[in-house]
């Protein structure tokens, strides 16, 4: 049988973080009937080859962000990204929520960082009324905490909050393009026009508190214009075009909203630009992912309308 560092290669595409190998075989130990559910107590579930990786996506996640584990909750998945960073060798971690399209959120400035927060106990909760103590923990989170601790030598911040707002400002100081998605683009900023990317519109608010955000289609201009902007080597402006176009035309396909053709076409177009634009700087997993996304989402929407 292969190894857990070959099996997760398989999965991720690329080698496991030694941590995250690490925390495969400390579940193995902790829990051998039910090694994917050992750490449910910390809200990570689904530890499995199976159940990470290319087996695990989603339309409003970009393809830097690839499934390590669950949320328990709401579908909610954590994944490591991919930003290219250090050759992406201990990659930092992000946390998504598959409701109404919510913002991908840095969470970990890496995997043991991520895990500490974790282990970390909830901020006191500020009412109009006073503050209300974080609840208790119970004694399987402390023998799950205690374990993780003690296998990774991981420092626990003073509140989940601090541990999450550390990772956040890791992130912006790597100067992230602005994304649909909520990750941020990282790119050389000669590569990436700003200026032009702030003039495109994306959505508009509500109209009442009770209606979803309504997703503009970008149309015919801004989808040619990415694929301009590759083509005469502006890769970073053309990937966050592609992105954003990608996500917006998902959501309105997925909420029925508009031409779910148009939609498709750019679902396509937009797989196409990233794949070969990721591939030019250098990060063939990213661009793969880019690639068997976009085709697993147009498989989706074309099954949906037969």
């Amino acid at each position: 049988m292969p190894s857990t560092h070959d099996q997760l290669t398989t999965a991720l595409g690329f080698p496991p973080p030694p941590a995250y190998a690490r925390l495969f075989d400390l579940a193995t130990r902790l829990a051998p009937s039910n090694p994917p559910d050992a750490f449910r107590p910390l809200g990570l579930t689904n530890l499995a080859p199976d159940a990470v990786g290319r087996h695990a996506w989603c339309a409003y996640t970009p393809p830097e962000f690839v499934v390590l584990a669950w949320t328990g909750a709401a579908s909610g998945q954590i994944g490591f990204v991919l930003d290219g960073v250090d050759a992406d060798a201990n990659p930092p971690v992000a946390e998504h929520t598959e409701i109404d399209a919510d913002p991908v959120e840095y969470a970990g400035a890496d995997l043991p960082h991520y895990l500490a927060t974790l282990c970390a106990r909830p901020a006191p909760l500020r009412t109009p009324f006073g503050v209300l103590p974080s609840p208790s923990p119970s004694p399987a989170w402390r023998r799950l905490r205690d374990a993780l601790v003690a296998e990774l030598a991981i420092d626990v911040p003073p509140t989940a909050d601090a541990g999450r707002a550390a990772a956040r400002r890791a992130a912006l100081a790597r100067g992230p393009v602005p994304t649909e998605d909520g990750l941020g683009l990282i790119v050389p900023e000669c590569l990436v026009d700003r200026q032009f990317l702030a003039t495109v519109r994306w959505s508009t608010p509500p109209h009442d508190p009770f209606e979803k955000i309504h997703r503009l289609n970008p149309g015919e201009r801004v989808v040619a214009e990415a694929e301009r902007r590759l083509a005469r080597g502006d890769v970073g402006t053309a990937l966050a075009l592609a992105r954003n176009i990608s996500f917006n035309a998902w959501a309105r396909a997925h909420r029925a909203q508009g031409d779910r053709a148009a939609s498709l076409d750019q679902i396509r177009r937009a797989g196409t630009i990233m794949a070969a634009g990721y591939t030019a700087l250098g990060r063939p997993v990213v661009a793969e992912n880019a690639r068997a996304r976009a085709a697993a989402m147009a498989d989706f929407l074309n099954r949906q309308e037969s």
